[in-house]
């Protein structure tokens, strides 16, 4: 399905770009630049909401991706934006991205075998 795919690079671009700008960056640092936590909170926010419009169908073939862990991170941060724990979000972007960022590829790799052969 056409909306998978889009859905599914767009959550593999902004995890890199999570893992990216964060390659360099020890939790201090995160920690006293308010742009920095800004932008990668944005950009959780648009991986989880990624994982949610994916199809249920593709979501339940890949059981052992942590999908709902993704959306429910989304909700976490929209719904409670002034009670977040900064070393919770740190830790999430340098732990659990760079796993579905795999998970995710992989995913890409099975469903649309033919699209992006350098991924």
């Amino acid at each position: 399905m056409q909306r998978d795919l889009l859905r599914l690079v767009e959550l593999i671009d902004t995890a890199e770009a999570i893992a990216s700008a964060l390659s360099e960056i020890d939790f201090s640092r995160f920690e006293e630049d308010e742009l920095l936590h800004d932008g990668i909170l944005w950009r959780l926010m648009k991986v989880g909401e990624a994982a949610y419009q994916l199809s249920d169908e593709l979501r339940e073939r890949y059981p052992e991706v942590e999908w709902h862990r993704a959306i429910g991170f989304r909700n976490r941060i929209v719904h409670g934006y002034f009670d977040l724990d900064l070393e919770l979000i740190y830790r999430t972007a340098v732990e659990n991205v760079p796993v579905l960022l795999a998970e995710a590829t992989r995913v890409l790799h099975a469903e649309f075998p033919t699209y992006g052969a350098d991924r």
